[in-house]
């Protein structure tokens, strides 16, 4: 997965930048391709982010000692890291169905990959019971919707495993 990430980052990245026009103190400028070691760190501070929240991104590399994290300095720089953030796709677009497809699954990119990695580990030796659910959701997200008869009425559709017959 790793590797796909970097392969994925790398071509978003090239083709970016090749199409645009970038102004002429654009951080884009300083891409180079990432590495599995660039990748690692990156994907390290994502988990830190989600356990340790700050308000900004900037103050996981800050030195002022009220708010000073020791250690992510050596995971990844933060200009690098922004740079990697803005050229993250995930998925090749090219693979992608056409927008007005009905079947067109709005995570395509995020999820493309691990959907077939599952189907392939996953072989079930009975049958599978699975129910629609909604994960309560009231922020800005064009997959939230609304189902009045559900006890989260607002949130994204989600079809889960209850269990086995």
């Amino acid at each position: 997965m790793i590797d796909i990430l970097v392969t994925e980052t790398n071509r978003y990245a090239t083709k970016s930048t090749a199409k645009s026009q970038l102004g002429p103190r654009s951080r884009a400028h300083r891409w180079t391709d990432v590495t599995t070691s660039d990748m690692n760190g990156f994907l390290a501070l994502m988990i830190l982010q989600s356990v340790v929240k700050l308000p900004k991104y900037e103050m996981y590399w800050t030195t002022y000692s009220f708010v000073k994290l020791p250690g992510i300095r050596s995971l990844v720089a933060r200009d690098r890291f922004e740079l990697i953030l803005q050229y993250l796709p995930v998925a090749d677009n090219s693979c992608a169905p056409p927008p007005d497809d009905p079947d067109r699954d709005k995570l395509f990119k995020m999820l493309n990959h691990l959907v077939h990695q599952w189907q392939t580990a996953f072989h079930s030796r009975r049958e599978v019971r699975v129910d629609e659910s909604i994960v309560a959701f009231k922020g800005r997200s064009h997959m939230v919707v609304y189902k009045p008869n559900k006890p989260h009425k607002w949130g994204i559709n989600a079809w889960v495993q209850q269990g086995f017959v």
